[in-house]
């Protein structure tokens, strides 16, 4: 994110620079997408001005502004609090559901996953060592993935 523009501006960025949408359509978009993650009143506001989580929930604006088909979300609710980190959970359901977007969380915190996972993937020593349903990470007996686990504040 630019910290010296407003988030409005940010979030159009990427439609100036890849698409030769009109101004008026980018404003449409920019405005829809804004709504989405409910921050349609804080366009004009500065990035450097906006809490943690509204520069998270910027940032998910200006990721889907150009239609993805697949969102890469790395540590999302890093440095939020629970209340903030659910609202970004369930950001990343609702547009995985309603933009038909195939999301991809890296978390190390547990109640994100199982709040938004279908699958899990457990990278161990910097290899795939586990790989399942939630379901299956509940009944799991692998050692390494319950130990992290366990050391999670979140017991499953």
């Amino acid at each position: 994110m630019f910290d010296s523009i407003s988030a409005y501006e940010n979030v159009a960025f990427p439609l100036r620079y890849f698409t030769k949408m009109s101004e008026k359509d980018i404003h449409q978009r920019v405005m829809s997408c804004l709504e989405m993650v409910n921050l349609a009143t804080i366009g004009n506001k500065s990035t450097a001005d906006l809490s943690g989580g509204m520069k998270k929930r910027v940032g998910l604006a200006r990721a889907i502004v150009l239609q993805p088909d697949y969102l890469l979300y790395d540590e999302p609710t890093s440095g939020l609090d629970p209340e903030t980190s659910d609202e970004i959970n369930d950001l990343i359901i609702h547009m995985s559901q309603n933009l038909s977007i195939t999301s991809v969380v890296i978390s190390h915190d547990m109640h994100s996953v199982l709040k938004v996972a279908k699958n899990v993937a457990f990278i161990d020593e910097q290899k795939l060592s586990w790989y399942g349903t939630i379901d299956d990470l509940r009944k799991s007996d692998h050692q390494r993935l319950c130990e992290f686990t366990r050391a999670s504040e979140y017991q499953i």
